[in-house]
């Protein structure tokens, strides 16, 4: 039976976060009609809310701070160098489902931004998973990738 309500929304994606054991904790904020966050084998964070300016639609979302030592090796390297790098990241995420955003915009980057929305006619527990699958493989990439180009972090 297809979700036509936030509150089935809602009732549905807390029941799939705790059966699928990546339930943490709801948050309470106005502007959401619900926000639960969760974790993913114990290290990747996300976030699945519907906010209220969007009808009949939900967002999976996960944000990766970039690691305070690759964050000092970014700042070290000259500009078109770390233009280079974020360009080479982009050119590989376009081609994964979830939309992404460099944060802050422009500049040198803190932060990638990973963001899948389902609209209510696509809800399953299949479409959960994929938005999962699909924004861990975003993160695990960007991770990789930073990695291959400015070695070691303090927290790898």
């Amino acid at each position: 039976m297809p979700v036509e309500t936030p509150e089935e929304a809602s009732t549905f994606i807390r029941k799939w976060m705790e059966d699928s054991k990546v339930f943490k904790s709801e948050s309470s904020n106005d502007a959401f009609y619900f926000q639960y966050d969760g974790n993913v084998a114990g290290e990747i964070e996300f976030s699945i809310q519907q906010p209220k300016e969007l009808v009949r639609v939900i967002g999976v979302l996960s944000r990766m701070a970039i690691d305070p030592a690759h964050l000092e090796k970014l700042s070290a390297i000259d500009e078109k160098t770390r233009e280079k790098i974020f360009a080479n990241i982009a050119e590989y995420l376009i081609f994964l489902p979830p939309n992404f955003a460099f944060e802050p915009t422009p500049g040198n980057p803190k932060s990638i931004f990973f963001v899948k929305e389902i609209t209510y006619d696509e809800l399953t527990e299949g479409r959960l998973n994929a938005a999962m699958n699909q924004i861990c493989r975003g993160l695990i990439f960007t991770s990789n990738k930073l990695t291959e180009k400015l070695g070691e972090s303090a927290t790898e």
